[in-house]
């Protein structure tokens, strides 16, 4: 099945990163704050639902619970609906990506005593949060992307709310860490290093992370952009369009950088926290 598939893809996706999932199953899964006042993630769950002719199927992410809309799974619905929402990119795997960005979302900054840390320098990269999403979709399917989108966001759609695009830029740093997971995989091998001028446009981010090391990503930033144009012309080659429609400014860089810096953040939290039983027993 199409849809489980990608599902399954995204989930391990979390999985290589080393970021905690909290399955549905776990009696503690609550989004807030236990007995010994620390993070309990939010529970994490699907409802893949086919539509009825009274009762849409609206994708989206409400309180760790995740819905997609089951037709996506068929290409010639998922064609037309890219059509006409004007998307030069829409994949099973990217709704999922970016649905769990949203997930993901409320884990680090809504659900997280920590999280106020972090939030600052969200705002300054990502915009104000708190600004009215309703407004802000109304506008945007109205009125179309801001102008000059291009060149501060990974997609249109980003430039509807600060939450759709986090979530759209999560998506791309999925999309690329995968791609190179694969890439590398197959014993393929870039090594050029990453121009100095490149490197001052990521750094330094706002606070926590002004003093971020920066040599990972930037490695795996370098060879990403240097074979996404082989990747765009392979599928010229056997008659496809762009497999890489994406433009990568610097303003983007930085916010594909901040979210390494989060995952690295969670990854090393979770390493430092102590397992359930322990914390059951104490």
């Amino acid at each position: 099945m199409k849809m489980e598939g990608a599902k399954r893809r995204a989930l391990f996706s979390m999985l290589s990163l080393g970021i905690p999932l909290q399955p549905l199953h776990d009696p503690n899964a609550k989004g807030a704050v236990n007995e010994h006042g620390q993070a309990v993630p939010l529970a994490l769950s699907y409802r893949i639902l086919q539509p009825l002719p009274n009762a849409p199927v609206i994708t989206g992410h409400d309180a760790g619970t995740i819905t997609l809309n089951l037709e996506e799974a068929d290409d010639a619905i998922r064609e037309r609906n890219r059509m006409n929402l004007n998307e030069p990119y829409r994949t099973l795997l990217g709704h999922f990506r970016h649905e769990i960005g949203h997930y993901y979302w409320s884990m680090w900054f809504e659900n997280d005593p920590k999280g106020e840390e972090v939030l600052g320098a969200f705002r300054e990269l990502f915009g104000d949060e708190s600004a009215d999403y309703g407004a802000a979709m109304n506008a945007y399917y109205s009125n179309g992307a801001q102008v000059g989108w291009q060149e501060r966001c990974i997609s249109a759609y980003s430039t509807m709310h600060p939450w759709e695009e986090w979530a759209e830029t999560w998506a791309h740093y999925l999309h690329m860490i995968d791609a190179l997971e694969s890439f590398e995989s197959l014993g393929l091998r870039k090594s050029a290093a990453m121009p100095k001028e490149t490197i001052e446009k990521i750094v330094p981010l706002p606070k926590p992370f002004q003093s971020a090391p920066v040599a990972e990503f930037t490695h795996k930033l370098q060879t990403w952009l240097e074979i996404t144009p082989a990747i765009n012309e392979l599928s010229s080659s056997l008659g496809h369009n762009m497999s890489y429609p994406f433009v990568v400014s610097a303003p983007v860089v930085r916010k594909l950088f901040f979210i390494h810096c989060m995952v690295k953040r969670q990854v090393n939290e979770a390493k430092n926290q102590p397992s359930t039983a322990a914390t059951q027993a104490r």
